[in-house]
């Protein structure tokens, strides 16, 4: 989870976290469920309270959810300044100020010693051995337990607890359309083609498959769920995840066709940095169970081409950060909107 650490315990992320907690506890079969809790130490400037653990642990308490933090774990190695937990700069820093050096591969000495890639991420050979050793000293734990009777472990579900927010009742769930799913999805693709970016990548997910088109006029529909039975009053978000990028991009419309209906809502991913990668763009629907949407490229470009490129489609229930309007805006304050 990404979600906005300076939000205050009543916001919508933490509300859509707890939804979250609730569906897994109910998945069949009773699954065993853990909050693995990262700790981006140089993003939060070196605070042990930065970061929204303390939200998210408040949360998982409630249902009695174990919180592995490697916030806690790693703290007093960081002050005593260990080896393979300097945090004095990252992976990436390191890779930029000595170019030349061999592709990362784990042989260098400031893999070994530091304790984090970049600002937010952990690094491959130090902060991801941190997060997977927690779980793995938990299952050992589990493990080394003498198992219950099994009549400790009835048939009939156990009690559900209430919201621990009041009227936040369970949605349905979001759905996302990447890749393969995503192709299936759109039917009528008038002027699109399915195809992926980076054919040359290894792997399929590195290839950025999409449906793209330069063709002012072509257009596409899709057909999702656009219900919220928890909330059935409720609009929800549709939400494009789409390249944005500083050339070649125009503008798009996205329309409802039948079904539901939604403003006609103009896209332009136009951004100033230098740089192209998927963000969510989108509109909110009046609920329908067969909501028919549309994608047509337009004639009109903010730059000197006319790509437009469609590589998911995220329908959300609830306001949630990933698709929200306001991620949208920290995207454009962090890259800068045209």
């Amino acid at each position: 989870l990404n979600d906005d650490e300076n939000a205050d315990l009543q916001a919508g992320p933490r509300q859509d976290f707890e939804r979250l907690l609730r569906r897994l506890l109910r998945q069949p079969q009773r699954p065993a469920v853990v909050v693995l809790a990262q700790f981006a130490y140089r993003a939060h400037q070196g605070k042990w309270y930065g970061g929204d653990e303390k939200f998210e642990s408040l949360v998982a308490q409630y249902y009695d959810v174990p919180v592995l933090s490697m916030r806690n774990a790693v703290f007093p190695y960081i002050r005593e300044k260990r080896f393979g937990f300097h945090v004095d700069t990252t992976v990436w820093d390191e890779e930029m100020r000595t170019k030349g050096n061999p592709r990362l591969n784990g042989s260098l000495e400031y893999e070994q010693r530091l304790l984090f890639h970049n600002v937010h991420h952990p690094a491959d050979q130090t902060g991801h051995r941190v997060l997977s050793d927690l779980l793995v000293g938990l299952t050992r734990a589990m493990l080394t337990d003498a198992a219950p009777p099994a009549e400790d472990f009835p048939d009939s579900e156990p009690p559900t607890m209430p919201p621990m927010y009041d009227g936040n009742t369970d949605d349905s769930p979001s759905v996302c359309y990447l890749q393969k799913n995503l192709e299936m999805l759109v039917r009528n693709r008038n002027g699109w083609k399915f195809e992926p970016d980076k054919p040359a990548a290894a792997t399929y997910g590195a290839q950025k498959w999409g449906w793209q088109t330069s063709q002012p006029g072509a257009a596409l529909e899709f057909t999702v769920d656009a219900r919220n039975l928890g909330k059935p009053n409720d609009k929800v978000r549709v939400s494009l995840g789409v390249l944005r990028s500083w050339e070649r991009v125009g503008h798009a419309e996205v329309r409802c066709v039948s079904g539901c209906t939604c403003a006609a809502t103009k896209l332009d991913p136009l951004w100033k940095s230098k740089s192209s990668q998927m963000s969510f763009m989108g509109v909110e629907v009046t609920q329908h169970s067969e909501c028919v949407v549309s994608l047509t490229l337009l004639d009109s470009t903010s730059t000197k081409g006319h790509h437009f490129a469609l590589r998911g489609v995220l329908v959300a229930t609830t306001d949630s950060f990933i698709g929200s309007s306001r991620y949208s805006g920290d995207l454009d304050e962090r890259y800068g909107k045209q």
